[in-house]
């Protein structure tokens, strides 16, 4: 979903759920509403990003977007022989790995295009145009953004939030093999 479809879907909620449109200030809050709450989705439905660690050095800075570090790949297997110092990596010795980390999406500013993509998935994606079109109606002090606002938590609780997982570790059943 498109930041420029997201804010149509938003019109079309106020029309819908509301006697007049908030004034053009509160409007004008519409792209730090949707930063807010891709932020938060984000902490909700994880964006795993991969990046690849050379066999340069044992230190690996972190990238910018990096929120915290989820697995450590070497040569197929989950490496656990690594330490984090800041927003650098270290291991024992250099060779080539492989990062997945939870990824922290862009900020959305009044400059951002309408082309802008969002960086979650489309079903929480879904969600933000609830939220943002709950919060307009509730800061207008004349409309009530609580049944948006339900809806919002009704699609967020419906979000897959599970991991990737490896099938590294854990309790084997090795009795009936």
């Amino acid at each position: 979903m498109t930041l420029y479809q997201a804010e149509m879907t938003v019109l079309k909620l106020m029309d819908e759920y509301s006697d007049s449109m908030p004034d053009p200030e509160l409007m004008a809050r519409m792209p730090e509403l949707f930063d807010m709450v891709q932020k938060q989705l984000a902490q909700i439905q994880r964006i795993i990003r991969t990046a690849s660690i050379s066999a340069e050095s044992a230190e690996y800075p972190l990238p910018a977007d990096c929120a915290k570090v989820f697995r450590v790949w070497e040569g197929g297997e989950l490496c656990r022989k690594w330490r984090q110092k800041g927003k650098t990596l270290l291991f024992r010795k250099a060779e080539a790995r492989e990062l997945e980390y939870f990824a922290t999406p862009q900020t959305i500013t009044e400059d951002t295009s309408d082309t802008y993509e969002f960086e979650i998935s489309e079903e929480a994606a879904a969600c933000m145009p609830p939220f943002v079109a709950g919060s307009l109606l509730a800061a207008d002090m004349v409309q009530d953004g609580r049944q948006l606002m339900s809806i919002y938590s009704t699609m967020v609780a419906a979000l897959d939030t599970g991991l990737p997982r490896s099938d590294e570790g854990g309790v084997k059943q090795t009795l009936w093999r």
